[in-house]
């Protein structure tokens, strides 16, 4: 701690009494035993030093805000979508997803609240069959 401090302005002489120009360093100690044998081992070795007290705050941790699921990102941009088809390659792009492999997990699984919630608006998915096919969801109501 000593030595990094000592790397600042503080070591430069700065006139013939060998002042140097003033410096802020600015430490987080524990409130211990620990904290207190480090403070008295600074001003040991850097005689003068003015020690003063900082008003400092550690940040509260940051709560995570919950993200909305994609399920239900889903069945809102249904019920929003007029009578018809919608591709899954357009849903993925819209609801910014990066995979498409869950959902259509989802989607296959008729047990699955998503796909109940999605088949009580009138929603039904259609899969794909063979290469180049396209998976999409049809609105009938």
């Amino acid at each position: 701690m000593i030595a990094a401090d000592n790397r600042i302005c503080c070591r430069h002489v700065i006139d013939a009494e060998g002042n140097c120009p003033p410096a802020d360093i600015f430490i987080v100690l524990p409130q211990d035993a620990m904290g207190e044998s480090v403070l008295d081992a600074i001003k040991a070795d850097m005689p003068g030093i003015a020690v003063r007290q900082w008003d400092f705050e550690l940040d509260p941790p940051k709560g995570r805000k919950p993200r909305e699921s994609s399920h239900t990102r889903l069945i809102s941009y249904m019920e929003e979508q007029p009578v018809g088809t919608v591709s899954l390659t357009e849903i993925q792009r819209s609801l910014k997803l990066t995979s498409l492999k869950k959902l259509r997990e989802t989607l296959n699984a008729a047990d699955h609240p998503t796909t109940q919630a999605l088949s009580d608006m009138g929603v039904k998915y259609v899969a794909g069959v063979g290469r180049g096919s396209k998976s999409f969801l049809m609105k009938a109501i």
